[in-house]
């Protein structure tokens, strides 16, 4: 079982790192306004759906559809992926269950199968189509990278 997790988690990294690591490459050296653009990105925050949060602040569907989707998956997590002053985009993702990360683990050779796994099984709500973009995809797996850090466990021999 502790390889299975390991195998997860060390695959999980490693899609979103080339996620990053594409839009990393696409800003050439020296190009201040691309970086400036981009650096919105790191800062975008992740919040997580519970008693604390703001419901009105969401953009990406009614809050009566929220609503319902609350009904199917109870745990959500709101992504918001800031690029400029101008442009910012909003998805809902849920939390990754067992089977999900089951089927993750065997698209350890196909960082782009993974992608698409991740976005066709947590992604409940938000523009698909933006995922489009290379900065938007970029900001959108590192969040769900921390969405898959929140359940990182530590143990210790006794």
């Amino acid at each position: 079982m502790k390889g299975f997790i390991f195998k997860c988690s060390f695959f999980m990294m490693m899609a979103l790192a080339t996620a990053c690591a594409a839009a990393d490459a696409f800003i050439p050296e020296g190009d201040t306004l691309s970086v400036l653009a981009a650096a919105p990105l790191a800062a975008a925050p992740l919040a997580a759906v519970a008693a604390g949060f703001d419901v009105s602040k969401l953009k990406c569907m009614s809050i009566d559809e929220f609503n319902r989707l609350k009904e199917r998956c109870p745990r959500l997590y709101v992504i918001d992926v800031v690029i400029d002053a101008d442009e910012s985009y909003q998805f809902i993702v849920k939390r990754p269950d067992r089977s999900f990360l089951s089927a993750i683990a065997d698209k350890k050779e196909d960082i782009d199968a993974a992608n698409d796994l991740i976005i066709k099984n947590l992604l409940v709500g938000g523009d698909r189509d933006a995922l489009n973009d290379g900065l938007v995809f970029a900001g959108f797996m590192k969040q769900v990278g921390e969405v898959m850090e929140q359940g990182r466990g530590f143990f210790a021999k006794a």
